[in-house]
């Protein structure tokens, strides 16, 4: 190989080409075409994967506005469970079993209510007279109440004559 074609060579692989530049001036063929470049990226891959990005933000906004609304949800559950967690419920059965032997041991006013059955009779005839009652006042006032400003009986207005 002659010096020149050596040193040519030399010249041109020092040189940065680009893959845009033409092989040769018969074809029109660029760098590009024969030299394939591993960093370039798909156009319908990029499309996808923008796609993708679009359709994952969506659904990220989405998410965050469901848990704008679950939040006070789990709050309130929170703050009923610690309530729960801290109610005393021996306590309150206790009590209850307190209650519920006084009354079917005969002592107390409550055991003389439920086991009195003329007591009961007595109760549910004066309600059912009460409601009678206030049903005739409602239908006929008149009857139970008298209204005067002056007192008396109902006269008419009569004017002096001076």
């Amino acid at each position: 190989m002659p010096s020149a074609r050596i040193s040519h060579l030399r010249n041109v692989s020092l040189r940065p080409a680009s893959l845009d530049s033409p092989i040769n001036d018969e074809d029109g063929s660029t760098l590009g075409e024969i030299v394939p470049d591993e960093q370039s990226v798909d156009p319908l891959e990029s499309l996808q994967s923008k796609s993708s990005f679009i359709n994952l933000s969506k659904q990220e906004v989405d998410l965050n506005d469901s848990n704008f609304g679950i939040k006070p949800i789990l709050y309130n559950l929170s703050s009923i469970s610690d309530t729960l967690s801290n109610a005393n419920f021996a306590s309150l059965v206790n009590n209850i079993n307190t209650i519920s032997n006084n009354i079917n041991s005969g002592s107390g006013s409550l055991t003389k209510l439920m086991n009195d059955e003329k007591l009961y009779n007595n109760l549910e005839k004066s309600t059912s007279e009460l409601a009678e009652l206030i049903e005739d006042i409602k239908n006929n006032p008149k009857r139970y109440v008298n209204f005067s400003i002056l007192g008396g009986t109902n006269k008419s207005f009569e004017k002096k004559k001076d």
